[in-house]
């Protein structure tokens, strides 16, 4: 099967491209890069990032999936992902779209961002995933006041919705990462 048709099956069935032909694409599989640096790029110098179907919610927390899996694969230049991760670790990004707009402007409904799972140290100011143990994944900036991490909206209209994060694996929020990197439409 020529990759371009395999590539086309799985966008048009929501699969992975690896479902279908039993391998990650390549440099040359899905052309070149659109960075000033394609024409130098060459696979080795290519990171390919796992995009979640699991969605994190700008609101009160998304519903999670029956089966977290990967669907996609994003192409990151291995230099600029080492350097732009907080904590370096290229293995530990993941890609994940943003639904609704509770961290507007910053952070708008349909943006794909990038999470450094093993950066979970709260950062005052810098943006987080979340699990909420009730209602799923969040992305909040966080903030310290009269001594605990309360997760903010950005969004003034949804300021109100501000909650303590309790940092308690079995019945409260859990940090996820720190989100670095989004992208979405101008």
């Amino acid at each position: 099967m020529p990759l371009q048709a395999a590539s086309e099956i799985a966008t048009r069935f929501g699969l992975e491209f690896s479902e279908i032909v039993g391998l990650k694409p390549t440099l040359e599989d899905v052309g070149p890069a659109s960075s000033p640096y394609a024409a130098n790029e060459t696979k080795a110098d290519l990171v390919f990032v796992e995009f979640w179907n699991q969605p994190v919610e700008g609101g009160t927390g998304a519903a999670e999936v029956e089966q977290e899996r990967v669907v996609r694969h994003l192409a990151f230049n291995r230099m600029w992902l080492a350097g732009a991760s907080p904590s370096q670790s290229i293995s530990a990004v993941k890609a994940l779209r943003v639904r609704k707009s509770s961290m507007a402007p910053d952070i708008q409904d349909g943006d794909v961002i990038l999470v450094d799972t093993a950066s979970r140290t709260p950062v005052a100011g810098q943006v987080y995933v979340i699990r909420r143990a009730a209602s799923g994944l969040v992305v909040k900036e966080l903030r310290k006041e009269a001594g605990r991490w309360m997760a903010i909206s950005r969004n003034p209209e949804d300021r109100e919705k501000a909650f303590a994060v309790k940092q308690d694996e079995e019945d409260g929020d859990v940090i996820r990462g720190r989100v670095f990197w989004r992208c979405g439409r101008v």
